[in-house]
């Protein structure tokens, strides 16, 4: 009992891995022919027969059997189930929307302005403002209207210019024949003429006559065109006149319905720059009533995110070699480190824990530790079974008092089913939790509580 515990070594460090070597092997030995040929030869047998086998699958998910209907038609009648679902829901709910819309939108309104006085007083005003009078009209007045008719009636010529255009036409028409009274005064003083020169009854004075009376009847004939000549200028120049002082007054009456016009168009103007203003003062000071009363979020994020997880999972494809993957090497060596590792551990840790064990238990039962601890183990069985607890001693730590106390309590107060479980198979259960620190945690929460049952006046074991 007294000779001193002998600890074991430590074990070798696990071998270092060289990824690029790793990577560098595990490639040559992939590429090698003959096991390329065998996964060649087995690729195209199989391959062409797992394919039919997975499509014939996926017929039978989405078509169905004799017995089962298919993935189509189940989502079909769900698709339709839940559309129909949906639209009575959303026709309620919108119904229901509008009508806490009508209830509260105003009242929300109302409320926000009444908790500011002075701004509903400023929007009182502008509104005041869209009351105004109509703009003054440019009026034509008591003589643009006398003027305006009388341009209106001044289309063609008045009395004396219609009495001096008939006379003139009549004029353009004549033949200059002689009046009986010309006629006669021209044939005495031809006569007259001849008379006195003896020839009265000749040829000549026939003919004579017949001359002087052409050249009259020429003359007058000229007399009478140059007259209505002059009676049409003169109409001529009255319906100028006529047609100038109509234009003056369409003009005036023109610039008055232009200035009207603009008038119009200035008041419109500013009663849609006072519209504008009052409705984007409105726009400042409150909000939609449905965004206020109902919350509805807006679906552009939700869009949005799934289009970013869509371009970060392509992003997150493999993009390098798909034939052999260098990594496959490295991880094969990692992992086999990392198995050696944890197997060294294991053996180390069982070495060391048996060790530890044995030191505890000798210097506990050598030193009488917690009192009757021995005499409880006596009772329990004998000496023998103080070296049986192995799961504590793994848990605790074989420096720890407490895995002492746990033994104290599985010998002497847990079940016997428990108790026998416990030393039949402890010691391979304490191997297997030896490099699972969770799984340590775990129980070791499980065993406090129940030396807290035990032992609760016992102060001072951490």
């Amino acid at each position: 009992m007294g000779s001193k515990v002998q600890m074991p070594a430590a074990p070798p460090a696990p071998t270092p891995v060289d990824p690029g070597q790793s990577a560098l092997d595990f490639t040559r030995a992939m590429a090698d022919p003959v096991l390329q040929g065998e996964l060649l030869s087995s690729e195209q047998l199989y391959r062409p027969q797992y394919a039919d086998l997975n499509l014939a699958d996926m017929n039978t998910y989405l078509s169905g059997s004799d017995t089962q209907r298919g993935f189509l038609d189940l989502t079909d009648e769900a698709t339709q189930r839940a559309n129909d679902l949906y639209s009575n829901q959303i026709s309620q709910q919108r119904a229901a929307d509008i009508a806490d819309v009508e209830a509260l939108g105003q009242r929300g309104g109302d409320a926000f302005l009444n908790a500011n006085p002075e701004l509903r007083a400023q929007m009182d005003y502008a509104k005041s403002l869209a009351t105004s009078e109509d703009p003054l009209q440019v009026e034509q007045g008591g003589l643009g209207q006398n003027l305006y008719a009388q341009a209106m009636g001044a289309e063609g010529l008045g009395g004396v210019g219609q009495n001096l255009d008939a006379r003139a036409l009549e004029l353009s028409q004549s033949q200059g024949k002689l009046t009986p009274t010309e006629l006669r005064q021209l044939q005495q003083s031809s006569r007259a003429g001849y008379a006195d020169r003896g020839r009265e009854m000749g040829a000549g004075s026939v003919a004579g006559e017949a001359f002087a009376r052409y050249a009259n009847e020429r003359q007058n004939r000229q007399q009478d065109l140059s007259l209505a000549g002059m009676l049409n200028q003169g109409n001529q120049q009255e319906l100028g006149a006529n047609r100038a002082f109509q234009g003056q007054v369409y003009n005036a009456d023109l610039s008055r319905q232009q200035a009207n016009q603009a008038a119009q168009q200035n008041r419109t103007g500013q009663d849609r720059s006072y519209a504008l203003a009052l409705a984007q003062q409105q726009q400042g000071v409150s909000s939609d009533p449905f965004m206020q009363i109902l919350g509805r979020p807006s679906q552009s994020q939700q869009a949005g995110l799934g289009s970013a997880q869509f371009a970060a999972g392509l992003a997150g494809q493999n993009m390098g070699p798909m034939l052999f993957d260098p990594n496959a090497g490295i991880n094969l060596a990692l992992q086999n480190s990392a198995n050696q590792a944890d197997y060294q551990s294991s053996i180390f840790g069982s070495q060391a824990g048996f060790a530890g064990a044995q030191a505890q238990a000798r210097g506990a039962m050598i030193g009488g530790a917690l009192g009757g601890l021995g005499a409880a183990a006596g009772g329990a069985g004998g000496i023998s079974k103080i070296w049986s607890c192995w799961v504590a001693r793994e848990v605790y730590g074989q420096d720890n008092p407490k895995w002492l106390l746990f033994r104290e309590w599985m010998l002497n107060d847990s079940p016997s089913m428990f108790r026998n479980t416990y030393l039949k198979y402890g010691e391979r259960f304490a191997a297997f939790i030896s490099n699972k620190p969770r799984l340590k945690n775990a129980i070791r929460k499980w065993m406090d509580a129940r030396i807290e049952s035990k032992f609760s006046p016992i102060k001072g074991i951490a």
